[in-house]
């Protein structure tokens, strides 16, 4: 390792605890730049990444895509466009799930999420009606009041 990486700071906040902006200026901090292109996040320059900081964009991919496309010039506009259209979520972002575990998942016919006890979701873009938003969601919608359509036919 060069001398030069090694006297890097180390990410010591948990992704889950700040939101976009604050992650954006920790790494402005590290001598990184965040860009989109192409609907996918770029890190510059590749020197500086170390695993911290490629965890900590990974776990907040869909948080960064959505902040940036917000405030994306026109040259982004595709990816603009793209990211601030969809309106799913992933598990990681719900406070429902804890220890990667679901914990409002039921076995019974008419629950938010039918599942067995201890139910481990994949982690996948998706519209769940137990979705509850943590507190740096811009939406603090719930998933039954965001997707009204996924209970009409279960009740």
């Amino acid at each position: 390792m060069s001398p030069s990486r090694s006297r890097m700071p180390i990410v010591t906040t948990k992704s889950s605890d700040m939101g976009a902006p604050e992650i954006l200026t920790q790494l402005r901090s590290l001598g990184l730049t965040l860009t989109v292109r192409r609907e996918k996040l770029r890190i510059e320059p590749k020197s500086k990444i170390t695993d911290e900081t490629r965890f900590l964009v990974r776990d907040s991919k869909d948080d960064l895509l959505a902040y940036l496309c917000l405030s994306s010039e026109a040259s982004h506009e595709r990816a603009t466009a793209i990211a601030c259209q969809d309106d799913r979520r992933r598990c990681t972002q719900c406070l429902n799930l804890r220890r990667e575990i679901c914990i409002i998942a039921k076995p019974e016919r008419g629950a938010l999420v039918v599942a067995s006890r201890g139910y481990r979701p994949v982690n996948l873009l998706l519209r769940c009606a137990g979705y509850t938003p943590k507190p740096n969601d811009t939406d603090q919608r719930t998933g039954v009041e965001r997707w009204t359509n996924l209970t009409e036919t279960f009740q």
